[in-house]
C-alpha cells in the first residue's frame, strides 16, 4: 500500500469510527463500502468481502435497502474475483431481492422514488446469468455430475435461474 491509499484507508477509518459513535450507521455503511472498494481495487478481496458484508448488517441496521442492495451486488462482484462463484450467484438473488423489496415498500409511500429497471437492476441480471454460463459455475453448482449430467444440470439451473429473476418480475421492462 502506498502512502495514497493508506491515507485513504486512514481517513474513511476515521469516518467509520466518528459515524458509528453518532449512531449514524447508513453513512457508517457508505463509508465501510467505500474501504472495502478501496481494498478491492488493491486486490485484497478477502478484506473487501468483510468489510462488504459489514457494510450490508450496518445498511440492513439503519434499514436502508437501497444501499443494502447496492452493497450485495458489489459482494457478488468481489466473490466472482475470489473464485466464489456460487456465493456470488447467492449476492446477486440477494441484491435483487432486495431491489424488490424497496421497489415495493417506498412505490406506495413515494410516487418520486422510482428506481430504473435498466439502470439498476438489469446489470445483476446481467453479470449472474453470465456467471452462470460460465463453466466453473456451473461444475461448483453440482461438482459430483460429469459430462453430459453436469451440461443438463447447468442448463436447469440456468433456466431456474432466469426464471426465478425474470419471469418472476411482473414489472419487467417498466420502472423498477
Amino acid at each position: 500500500m502506498g502512502d495514497r491509499p493508506h491515507d485513504l484507508a486512514t481517513g474513511l477509518s476515521a469516518g467509520i469510527v466518528d459515524r458509528r459513535d453518532l449512531g449514524d450507521h447508513r453513512t457508517q455503511a457508505q463509508l465501510v463500502s467505500e474501504l472495502a472498494q478501496l481494498y478491492g481495487d488493491l486486490g485484497n478481496f478477502t478484506a473487501a468481502i468483510e468489510l462488504t458484508h459489514n457494510a450490508i448488517a450496518l445498511a440492513n441496521q439503519a434499514q436502508a435497502m437501497d444501499i443494502a442492495a447496492i452493497y450485495h451486488h458489489h459482494l457478488g462482484r468481489w466473490l466472482i474475483q475470489a473464485h466464489r462463484p456460487m456465493e456470488a450467484l447467492d449476492a446477486y438473488r440477494q441484491a435483487i431481492g432486495q431491489f424488490r423489496s424497496f421497489r415495493q415498500a417506498y412505490a406506495l409511500s413515494d410516487s418520486n422514488t422510482q428506481l430504473s429497471f435498466q439502470t439498476t437492476v438489469e446489470p445483476i441480471y446481467r453479470e449472474a446469468i453470465g456467471l452462470l454460463l460460465q463453466p466453473q459455475a456451473s461444475q461448483d453448482a453440482n461438482p459430483r455430475s460429469t459430462g453430459s449430467t453436469r451440461s443438463a444440470a447447468s442448463g436447469r439451473d440456468r433456466q431456474l435461474f432466469s426464471r426465478q429473476l425474470f419471469n418472476q418480475s411482473p414489472d419487467r421492462g417498466r420502472q423498477y
